[in-house]
């Protein structure tokens, strides 16, 4: 019971700062920190309408061939990581794989009474599946599949999460994306079982000029707090430099801006380098990722 209640404090304390979540809405908080600096550096909003091999993890029908790996720190001073790989698959489709990772060490743990009991770690994963399939043209489905898992010290527990999406980009200059998130089951401690952090994601990308994007849309968290975000990304030749707000309703130590930067190398294939640097109540998390596609 004393590592339950010791668990169940540190998921608060991470759901206020990672989710803006209510305290002890959710676990499986990995799931709603991006590790990939592509995506984090525009917004939740990317999340639904930034093709790549990450994609998988936010909107799969996103998802194209290449590979990526990003990581750095997260919110509350926790480190974060992850990778991904997608193929094509034939016919229109492709499929991939991606892990994700989100960790905090030298916790202070306490019993029941209170009393000190120690430092430990916590952390928690995701290695999912991912497939995509061209439904018509310019509109794609997509849905991923995979354990999800938590450890508290020696102790750990795993569950079951999926993600299902739709992504178009039939009009020029325009591209649109939904998702619906971190469907499944959470995973359970000592028989406690808390709600997955499911969501519904909508995000809008438009380049109005060669010059401009924007990016702009949300995520509805059925058991977490929602999020919008607005970004701005201004391309100069092989750089792009990005900055946006993001906004949690009723949360305002959660709300806050976030930037960053991207640089692409064009040889036999494309390679990109991302930046991204966001601002919370206890510091700036910084994550970095390099991603190829061919």
């Amino acid at each position: 019971m004393g590592r339950v209640l010791l668990h169940s404090a540190l998921t608060a304390l991470l759901a206020s700062g990672v989710s803006a979540a209510s305290t002890g809405t959710a676990d499986a908080l990995v799931l709603c920190a991006d590790p990939f600096a592509a995506t984090a550096r525009l917004g939740i909003a990317a999340g639904a309408v930034t093709a790549g091999a990450s994609a998988g993890t936010t909107n799969p029908a996103a998802l194209t061939p290449g590979i990526t790996a990003s990581g750095g720190t997260a919110r509350l001073e926790s480190s974060t990581a992850g990778a991904a790989a997608a193929f094509s698959a034939g016919g229109g489709s492709t499929a991939g794989l991606a892990i994700q990772w989100l960790g905090h060490g030298g916790i202070q743990g306490r019993d029941e009474a209170g009393t000190p009991t120690g430092e430990y770690s916590w952390s928690t994963g995701c290695l999912s599946a991912a497939f995509s399939t061209a439904l018509l043209p310019g509109l794609r489905a997509g849905a991923s599949l995979g354990p999800v898992w938590e450890s508290a010290d020696a102790e750990g527990a795993t569950g079951l999460t999926s993600t299902i999406g739709l992504y178009s980009d039939a009009f020029p200059g325009l591209e649109l994306g939904l998702s619906i998130d971190n469907l499944g089951s959470a995973p359970e401690w000592n028989g406690v079982r808390k709600n997955m952090p499911t969501g519904l994601t909508l995000g809008a990308s438009w380049r109005p000029s060669a010059l401009l994007r924007l990016v702009g849309g949300g995520s509805l968290g059925f058991f977490t707090a929602s999020r919008l975000s607005a970004a701005a990304e201004i391309p100069a030749g092989p750089v792009a430099v990005s900055g946006g707000w993001e906004l949690v309703p009723g949360e305002s130590e959660a709300s806050g801006p976030f930037f960053g930067a991207g640089y692409v190398y064009e040889s036999s294939g494309s390679y990109r380098l991302d930046i991204s640097v966001s601002r919370d109540e206890f510091g700036c998390p910084v994550l970095a990722g390099l991603s190829a596609s061919f």
